[in-house]
């Protein structure tokens, strides 16, 4: 019996060329080319090896024209990139999840009685210094919360965040296949917004200072009220949008407070060491510094790419050294407490089966169980 050979659209096969070449093998790529120049038709057995390589939905092959799959999330970019012109597999994927776990967590809240998250847009209309003090009041930050917190700031502010509602979920891959990584150049977080269930997604290829960086930076578009995708280096100055610039403004303060710095840069006017003192970016201390008229432009452009050449070297040796790690400190760490538990809470309850459990929080069996016992729940989501 002949093999049966299928007739893609032409367009259909550029789009996966341009798109999706560099991600499959290079014996694949080579048959996509002669699919496009009609030279051979694949099987169905090939398209359906194509849709697996790529994550492309099987259905897709077979429609006339590329599909269009537009992220709202995107309108709400912090700035225009090239990155983000079309959006990868790998983005589309985590933003879909993102929306399956936040669609739980709302409906579950609203089941259960539990009330609106009350930071959503608790920060509207307000100043800089008014702002800064309703996230501190919010999260009950001292001022100097970064005092005997080192190496825990985003912990610390991870959980203070879910305990008054927010969810922060993390990764740097798209569910546990390593082989889909995000573009740590493409975004560094977003935020959905939703009355019930505000969510943050960080991105953990970013270094640690810009993960807590876009934490509270994130946090501060919840309390506008607005969803965001930020997609900017701390470093980037040319936002035209007046929240953005209100929620670098904000998160500048409450990780480096002004009266503070200004005592400290008198007495140890080293930007690296003072970073070091507050525990955050030296790119966020010499903003503080140019702000204050302490340095020039250049000083602090020079600032920005030393710090930004260091972070992506540390990057490629980090993924050199990678060796998997312990599988449930890497799901913790990806995973928000709360939602966890109403997954669990859904599934002891009959409300949801242990497939969907499984499928809502990326793992099998024995994985879900485990988690949960790392994760010592049981209160009150």
């Amino acid at each position: 019996m002949a093999t049966v050979k299928l007739d893609i659209a032409l367009p259909i096969l550029q789009w996966i060329y341009s798109s999706y070449a560099e991600k499959i093998d290079e014996n694949l790529t080579m048959k996509i080319n002669t699919w496009i120049s009609g030279a051979q038709k694949p099987t169905f057995t090939e398209i359906e090896n194509l849709s697996k390589k790529t994550k492309i939905p099987f259905g897709y092959f077979f429609l006339n024209e590329p599909p269009k799959e537009d992220l709202p999330i995107l309108e709400y970019r912090t700035v225009d990139s090239a990155e983000i012109a079309n959006p990868s597999r790998e983005l589309i994927d985590t933003v879909s999840y993102m929306e399956f776990v936040q669609g739980y967590l709302r409906e579950f809240r609203r089941d259960i009685g539990y009330g609106k998250c009350e930071a959503v847009g608790a920060g509207k209309n307000l100043s800089i210094q008014d702002f800064t003090k309703r996230i501190r009041e919010v999260l009950t930050l001292e001022k100097e919360w970064y005092k005997g917190a080192r190496g825990e700031l985003f912990n610390l502010l991870r959980s203070k965040l879910e305990d008054v509602g927010v969810v922060i979920m993390k990764n740097g891959i798209v569910a546990n296949n390593t082989r889909r990584a995000l573009n740590y150049r493409g975004f560094r977080a977003f935020t959905m917004i939703d009355s019930y269930a505000p969510l943050i997604f960080i991105n953990s290829t970013d270094t640690n200072n810009g993960q807590i960086f876009s934490l509270l930076h994130e946090f501060a578009h919840i309390l506008l009220g607005e969803s965001n995708f930020y997609n900017a280096r701390i470093s980037g100055t040319n936002t035209s949008r007046n929240n953005e610039i209100i929620c670098n403004a904000v998160t500048a303060e409450i990780l480096v407070p002004s009266d503070i710095f200004c005592v400290k840069w008198e007495q140890e006017r080293d930007i690296f060491k003072l970073a070091d003192y507050f525990c955050c970016s030296a790119i966020v201390v010499a903003r503080k510094a140019l702000d204050s008229n302490y340095i020039n432009q250049s000083k602090y452009d020079d600032v920005c790419k030393f710090v930004i050449q260091k972070a992506d070297e540390s990057r490629e040796k980090r993924k050199e050294q990678e060796s998997g790690g312990n599988f449930y400190n890497t799901a913790k760490s990806r995973i928000d407490r709360n939602f966890l538990e109403a997954v669990y809470i859904g599934v002891s309850e009959g409300k949801i089966t242990y497939t969907e459990a499984y499928r809502l929080t990326n793992t099998k069996r024995t994985s879900f169980m485990g988690l949960i016992d790392q994760m010592a729940l049981g209160g009150v989501v």
